[in-house]
């Protein structure tokens, strides 16, 4: 019986620890997922084709948006106990609360979109000149993802004039 007990626990012990590292391949995933959602640009790079006839919109909404995810993502990473995690996770924990505290400060602070309009002019270079670059996309899929991206020029500048307030207190 006592055996039966010790061995019990101990499997409750190993399920707690897997969980947390679990729990933190969840969160890494979804924010990976995210991620390659705001920035679409980046799923050219990487020759992922979910969403890579978009470009990153910037608009208060979606800036707002983005700042939100941000934080509940830092809320969801802190919940996720680093001590039951291994060496090697915690490493990755730890990289990814100190890039998701980067970016939430750089969208609170630095608000880069407000006085330099050459982040909206690259992500439009970046975007097209990728999808002409790469070998791995046939030349039906380049001129579909750049007439798409080509469509959406327009409506990024407006969006990008309007946010534009030509000073920051940085």
């Amino acid at each position: 019986m006592l055996k039966y007990i010790l061995y019990s626990t101990f499997l409750l012990c190993i399920s707690c620890q897997n969980s947390s590292e679990i729990s933190f391949h969840d969160l890494s995933n979804a924010f990976i997922d995210w991620y390659y959602k705001f920035h679409p640009v980046e799923t050219s790079r990487k020759d992922i084709h979910k969403y890579h006839n978009k470009f990153q919109m910037y608009g208060i909404s979606e800036n707002e948006e983005y700042i939100a995810d941000l934080s509940r993502f830092i809320i969801e990473l802190s919940q996720i106990d680093l001590t039951k995690l291994s060496e090697e996770i915690s490493i990755d924990y730890k990289m990814l609360l100190f890039n998701l505290e980067k970016k939430k400060f750089n969208m609170h602070f630095i608000r880069m979109w407000e006085w330099n309009p050459l982040i909206v002019l690259n992500e439009i270079l970046n975007g097209l000149m990728l999808v002409t670059e790469k070998s791995e996309f046939d030349m039906a899929d380049k001129v579909y993802v750049i007439k798409e991206r080509l469509e959406l020029i327009p409506q990024i500048l407006v969006n990008s004039e309007k946010l534009l307030i030509y000073y920051s207190p940085i």
